[in-house]
């Protein structure tokens, strides 16, 4: 969803500009993400309970909670906590688990905090957010460049201690000290937000027809691979407004709306 203003932004920028500096890459090497405390911190209050009765627990509550209440280590928990669509692992049919492949060949003795770094950097910042950019920026021939993602830059952070990155209950600890040498801490001492867009609203208004067309049975039946009655389910509830499911139904709509296009130049 964060696509829809990096254009916004890089059709503004390429008004003066032809290459541009992001930013990205920051959080995954200088633990930047909440959700690294903030995982952990539940992990330990949840590994306290026996897996035994975890998993005992799990066939009495939500199916949401499955997959978390039956992690056998906090790498697992991590990568359940980062699932969309939590209670419904067999949302693409014949994939009933998605292994954390990405944690096997990190070495034991890693921070757990360093280790979900790791993890992100294996997967969400070149699967998503790098690519988010690219071609959000090059719609627009706006060239882009990731200064953080240098190899002496990545070496070097990869060296400090999580300590050092985490520190004083602070994210970023080290980039924000070096930042407060030159502009105010008003600019960057406040919560964390997201590039993000009223989607949840707009999907219940002015995107309504638009989304209830691709999110038919007909049209996800045309895939032949998608859990048709979940995400039929999610969409219910998201218009009833019970619960808010953006989240999980707009990557189900962009894959649904490049696929409605895909058939019609065909």
């Amino acid at each position: 969803m964060s696509q829809l203003p990096t254009v916004l932004l890089s059709r503004l920028a390429k008004k003066n500009i032809t290459v541009a500096l992001s930013g990205d890459a920051a959080d995954e090497l200088f633990c930047g993400y909440n959700r690294y405390p903030s995982s952990l911190n539940k992990w330990k209050k949840l590994s306290m309970i026996p897996l035994g009765l975890r998993k005992y627990i799990s066939n009495l509550s939500s199916k949401k909670y499955t997959e978390l209440l039956n992690s056998s280590s906090a790498d697992e928990f991590y990568h359940s906590m980062n699932m969309q669509w939590k209670g419904h692992p067999e949302m693409v049919k014949g994939i009933t688990h998605y292994a954390a492949n990405c944690f096997i060949d990190i070495p034991a003795v890693m921070d757990q905090k360093e280790r979900m770094m790791y993890y992100d950097s294996k997967t969400y910042l070149p699967d998503d957010i790098l690519v988010k950019v690219d071609r959000a920026a090059m719609s627009c021939s706006l060239e882009t460049r990731v200064p953080y993602l240098d190899r002496d830059v990545v070496e070097f952070a990869w060296s400090l201690p999580i300590e050092i990155k985490y520190a004083h209950n602070t994210t970023k600890y080290p980039l924000k000290k070096i930042l407060g040498k030159y502009i105010p801490k008003t600019y960057f001492n406040r919560p964390k937000m997201g590039f993000g867009v009223p989607i949840n609203k707009w999907l219940k208004s002015e995107l309504k027809d638009w989304a209830d067309d691709l999110l038919s049975e007909k049209k996800l039946g045309n895939v032949g691979f998608l859990n048709i009655k979940a995400i039929r389910n999610e969409w219910g509830i998201h218009l009833s407004e019970k619960k808010d499911r953006h989240y999980q139904l707009w990557s189900i709509l962009m894959f649904q709306n490049w696929l409605d296009g895909e058939n019609k130049l065909g």
